[in-house]
């Protein structure tokens, strides 16, 4: 990871207030960009996604292959 360059002390006489609201945002900034790498440090710790059986309640659901297959007649199908 690369470093972040140092922000050398300016004295608050020396200060524009555009200087002080940059100072402010960056700092600001700095806060949130650590709060996100704990963020990403939390998540990439996490046990991956549990696998969960199907439900034992509810019948399957019938694919369309085999919705098709019982809509064939069988008489009607032997004779081409």
């Amino acid at each position: 990871m690369t470093s972040t360059p140092k922000i050398p002390h300016i004295p608050e006489e020396e200060r524009s207030p555009a200087v002080a609201i940059l100072l402010e945002i960056i700092q600001l900034q700095r806060e949130q960009i650590q709060q996100l790498r704990d963020e990403i440090a939390r998540l990439k710790n996490n046990t991956p996604k549990p696998r969960i059986k199907p439900s034992k309640l509810e019948p399957p659901k019938k694919t369309r292959n085999a919705v098709m297959a019982n809509d064939r007649d069988p008489i009607n199908d032997a004779n081409p």
